[in-house]
């Protein structure tokens, strides 16, 4: 029996209706990128950061987070797209797997002298620093095109949503988005 090689993943992108038109216009997203200069941007919350480290950010097969996304950064003009991603199995590093979950927090805690004890840290600064291990993965070993995680989001953060885990998709290498598949599944604005 012959493993299958790639996984094919759905995510939902939220953006501006412009940037929405260009992006299937253009088969280009821009990256999202950390402000990481050293590993103290975790603990500083001027500091632009992403979850899952530098990338393109997709919710996973979730259009009613993506909505509620949307809205909140866009207000009334904003589109969802629906965005196949195809990635080989092995190119993908999924936190939520308990060894590479162990494997980001051990890097963590032996790089980051403020994070000896990850579980310490509150819910915002967990998330901060499993971006940062994330980063480091990327730029030193390029071993992975996608990054995985259920993150938990406390109301203390600017972006309110009504559940605990938002399931976030983080690609690093845009060759495995399928452009000739892209959907506008939702727009708000301009009916």
């Amino acid at each position: 029996m012959t493993k299958i090689k790639y996984k094919i993943y759905y995510g939902h992108h939220a953006t501006s209706k412009n940037i929405a038109t260009k992006i299937i216009e253009t088969n280009h997203f821009e990256k999202s990128t950390n402000d990481i200069i050293n590993n103290n941007y975790i603990f500083d919350k001027n500091m632009k950061y992403h979850w899952l480290g530098n990338g393109i950010y997709f919710w996973d097969d979730d259009i009613d987070i993506a909505k509620l996304w949307g809205k909140q950064k866009f207000g009334n003009k904003y589109a969802v797209l629906l965005v196949p991603l195809k990635v080989e199995r092995d190119r993908v590093f999924d936190l939520r797997k308990e060894i590479n979950r162990k494997a980001a927090i051990t890097l963590m805690e032996k790089i980051i002298e403020k994070c000896n004890n990850f579980e310490e840290l509150d819910i915002m600064l967990k998330n901060r620093a499993i971006g940062f291990a994330c980063e480091l993965m990327q730029n030193k070993a390029n071993n992975y095109d996608l990054y995985y995680n259920d993150f938990q989001v406390s109301s203390k953060n600017q972006i309110s949503f009504p559940i605990k885990l938002t399931p976030q998709i983080c690609v690093t290498n845009d060759s495995i988005i399928q452009y000739n598949e892209i959907e506008v599944v939702y727009e708000k604005g301009d009916e």
